[in-house]
């Protein structure tokens, strides 16, 4: 099974057809990953959340179902008044694990 670097994952957004569309200008490459990997080793995550083929919440796991081919449960949702449709071409990967602790500020 492939490795994904970075520019492997930029390359597969700019050249693929995706049935669902982002709302997301940015992906967290740490996250990618650590998704992608799990998912390689037989993990199960839960489904995508869908609003009029607009995802809402599973960015990550969409991507790297989609690399390795895989099928994609969704669960119709709600879509956030604030939530800005994007296209896959446009999105940025950042090298930051957005879950990790230190990435996150309390604004207070």
């Amino acid at each position: 099974m492939k490795e994904i670097t970075i520019e492997f994952i930029l390359q597969f957004l700019k050249t693929s057809k995706f049935a669902y569309s982002p709302t997301h200008k940015k992906l967290s490459y740490p996250v990618l990953l650590r998704i992608y990997n799990k998912l390689k080793g037989g993990e199960r995550f839960r489904p995508i959340h869908i609003y009029n083929n607009i995802i809402v919440d599973g960015h990550h796991r969409y991507v790297c179902l989609n690399i390795l081919n895989r099928e994609i449960e969704i669960l119709n949702w709600t879509l956030s008044s604030s939530s800005v449709i994007t296209s896959w071409d446009k999105i940025e990967i950042e090298n930051i694990d957005w879950d990790h602790p230190t990435k996150h500020t309390l604004l207070i």
